[in-house]
Parts: C-alpha cells; structure tokens; sequence
C-alpha cells in the first residue's frame, strides 16, 4: 500500500494458532474482523479464500487507471507506472516524493515527473504529476487556486496586485481529476458484507470498497528546467507536496 501507485486497498488474513482474523486496509480506515477459531470456523476461511480467487482486481484492490510497466535502460529494467488522467496516458520518469505515502492512513502523496506515452513512445514536455487521496467533499488544489484567483481584491484590496498575474505566482495546474472506479459509478458495488457480523458467507461477494477519502491526479507543468530537475527546490516543491 505504501509503495505502490496501483493499489487502492487490500485485503488480508492472519492465523495465530487457532486464531484467525480477515483484514480490510483502506487509506481512510482499517477493519478487523472478530478472531475466529480456525478450527471451528474454516468454511468461513474457505469462502473467504474462494472470494478472493474469483475476484477481478479492481475488487482487489488495484486501481484501473494505473499500470505498471517495465523499461530497459543501460542494461537496467526498471519499474516505471503509466496514469491515465482526462483521457491521456502519462509515464513516470522519476519519482519526486514519495515519503508520505508510507503511512498506510492518510493522503498517500506521490510526486513524479511524467511525460505524455503514445502507442508505448514518450513525447512531448516534461510535467509534475501528483497523486494523492483526499478527504471527501474536500477541494482539490486546483479549485483552491481558482478560488483564490476570483476572490483577489474582492475583500481587502491591494494597491499594485493584478489578478491577471497571479499564474506567475502559482504553479499551473492543467488537469485534475477524481479518480472514478466502479464503487463510485455504480452503487451496486458497495457491498462489504464480507466484514459483516452474523452474515451467511454464502452470499456474499467481494466488491470494491466506496472510500471516505477521494481519489485525485493532477497534472502540472514545471515553470522551470530548476524545478524539473532539481529535487531540493523547496519554494516550489512544498506547493506541490
């Protein structure tokens, strides 16, 4: 979860001796079910198995919009992730920051540099990719901006300040999305009664979870080679991460 862009959640099972426990990790919430003797419970562990064998893997988890691909270098394979956001696919060249997205609860922030990927060829600019789980009903960084851009001088005004200036201030946004996957377009999906106390097993099925916190990606382009390139540009970096 911590260091993968392509997992949403994940599931789990622990037996201590006897004791047995499913596991449900999201980055809002984590669920543990009552312990269970494996002895005395195993349909439930079988069925549980069973769930996951014929689950597809956006039910496990994994997130349809982001892929992992492998790229040769200098007799190297390395391990590159292509997004798709508004439609149009972008490959990571390198990581920026990835600290945060070892705690497993939280925003879970990635930072990388991309570059737009067609039929498998990279092209065009180099842009900042940044994605991350936010709370839900929160903004996202791009309606902060154009909130902060139409509020300008409407309550304290600023001799000198020019609203038309204000992208030299900011870093440009040019896409930003929430990621949409089948928990959060089609309500049917929103079984969890795998975790359900007192529900038969039999009739349950493993459906993708509706998280708490929102899934966003956005795209933006490096207002300069300092900040494409240069890891420590701290001014620019914080807005980002």
């Amino acid at each position: 979860m911590g260091s993968d862009p392509t997992r949403r959640f994940a599931y789990g099972l622990t037996i201590e001796h006897n004791n047995t426990r499913f596991w449900f990790c999201s980055r809002s919430h984590i669920f543990i079910t009552e312990s269970l003797d494996l002895q005395k419970n195993i349909k439930d562990v079988i069925y549980f198995v069973m769930a996951l064998g014929s689950a597809s893997k956006e039910q496990l988890g994994f997130d349809p919009t982001v892929r992992r691909v492998k790229r040769s270098s200098s007799s190297k394979v390395k391990t590159h992730y292509q997004f798709t956001i508004n439609g149009i696919e972008y490959e990571t060249l390198e990581a920026i920051s990835i600290y945060k997205a070892k705690f497993l609860l939280g925003r879970a922030n990635h930072v990388f540099k991309v570059q737009r990927v067609v039929s498998d060829e990279l092209i065009g600019p180099v842009f900042v990719l940044k994605d991350l789980w936010l709370p839900e009903g929160a903004k996202t960084e791009l309606e902060i901006q154009e909130d902060m851009k139409a509020n300008i001088n409407k309550v304290h005004v600023v001799e000198g300040l020019d609203a038309t200036d204000f992208e030299k201030h900011f870093v440009a946004i040019k896409y930003c999305e929430i990621v949409k996957v089948p928990s959060m377009t089609n309500l049917s999906e929103l079984s969890s009664s795998l975790f359900r106390h007192a529900t038969d097993l039999l009739n349950c099925s493993l459906h993708n979870w509706n998280h708490v916190l929102q899934h966003i990606e956005h795209v933006t382009q490096p207002k300069s080679l300092l900040l494409a390139a240069c890891k420590r540009c701290c001014g620019e970096l914080q807005f980002l991460v």
